[in-house]
């Protein structure tokens, strides 16, 4: 929908925008720039999850998490994107 539309361009555009700035701030290549990257990685995703959970009516509940082990867990995923 239209909504949704304009809340993944301005995530986008906001996250680019955001890139270009922490690039310029901190290098291409530095610890602070990782973080600053990080932390739009994560506004960007959970902006575009709570914009779908808003406008489609989406709930999400975990189950079994009493299963997962505590303490060191490698999990093996298909993609790399912070949206999978």
């Amino acid at each position: 929908t239209l909504c949704f539309l304009l809340a993944y361009l301005y995530h986008s555009y906001g996250g680019f925008l955001g890139a270009l700035i922490t690039t310029i701030r901190f290098g291409s290549d530095s610890p602070a720039q990782r973080e600053a990257d990080w932390a739009l990685q994560r506004w960007w995703g959970q902006g575009l999850f709570r914009a779908l959970c808003r406008l489609y009516g989406i709930s999400v509940t975990v189950d079994g998490l009493e299963s997962v082990p505590t303490g060191p867990l490698l999990i093996f995923a298909r993609h790399t994107s912070t949206a999978d």
